[in-house]
């Protein structure tokens, strides 16, 4: 029931460290033993998926495995055993940006960060230009994955493509909070429980080149309820002074108040080609 698509059996993934975890799933380093490869495994917060869920689950894995681009994670696969639901995907070894700005704490020179900042742009453009556009609906400095490269870094976008999914492990896990740990990049209108359109994305990718800018956490240390009221009401985070001019303006073009108001990937694209130029 699954043409063209790499089921993974769970024998044959063994689990060692665990990466990371969020409301979605927990993510570990793997080995991939009949392949002799060391993967990333995302091991879903689902027991069980009625057939209709599972459907869903399989339809959006087809169409995240038909996507490959410089800048999005590979699937390499998944596994579909009852209460072993997995997703198999290529391990980046620096893991995510908002590890390696707030955890590791890593000095990127204006360079390095205008480089990640464009990469990530592209990962999402490319979702943005597919035939039949897919939202992200989830962008955070979480779902940038890092690897060094000879000369910088590489950027890629993971995480999406699993929206109907991911609302099944919310419901299964009665995370009665839909915003559980996203509510700091999330755009006025989602936070208004309004449509999410590409422009939401946008307001989140400004979040996150805030962070990029700043190293600091969104709203570290405010409640959410708090959050929800200054944002809702049209303000703002501080960028600072130093940053360059070029990419301040771009923030506040992504995070402006109405979603028409916001450019397209494609802009963000090219406004940060100009900044690198």
């Amino acid at each position: 029931k699954l043409e063209g698509f790499l089921q993974i059996s769970d024998q044959d993934l063994k689990l060692d460290d665990e990466i990371s975890c969020g409301g979605f799933g927990v993510v570990y380093l793997a080995q991939w033993l009949s392949r002799h490869d060391i993967v990333a495994v995302k091991r879903l917060h689902l027991n069980r998926l009625n057939p209709q869920a599972e459907k869903e689950f399989f339809k959006e894995l087809l169409v995240m495995n038909g996507i490959r681009y410089p800048n999005i994670v590979t699937l390499y696969g998944a596994c579909v055993e009852k209460e072993k639901y997995a997703i198999v995907m290529e391990y980046m070894s620096l893991g995510s940006l908002y590890k390696i700005l707030h955890q590791n704490k890593l000095s990127l020179d204006w360079c390095d960060r205008l480089s990640i900042a464009l990469q990530a742009a592209k990962g999402i453009n490319y979702l943005h230009q597919l035939e039949q556009p897919m939202l992200h609906r989830d962008i955070k400095s979480l779902n940038f994955l890092l690897e060094r490269s000879h000369e910088g870094y590489i950027v890629k976008v993971c995480d999406f493509g699993l929206a109907k999914t991911r609302n099944e492990t919310t419901r299964q896990t009665q995370l009665t909070h839909a915003f559980a740990g996203t509510l700091q990049w999330s755009a006025p209108e989602i936070l208004l429980l309004e449509k999410h359109t590409e422009k939401s994305d946008i307001y989140s990718l400004g979040v996150v080149y805030w962070e990029l800018a700043t190293n600091e956490i969104p709203y570290s240390g405010h409640q959410n309820t708090v959050i929800r009221e200054f944002v809702i009401s049209g303000n703002r985070l501080k960028i600072p002074d130093a940053t360059p001019s070029r990419f301040s303006a771009l923030i506040n073009e992504c995070w402006a108040h109405n979603a028409n108001d916001r450019p397209t990937c494609s802009h963000v694209i090219e406004e940060i080609q100009e900044c690198i130029n």
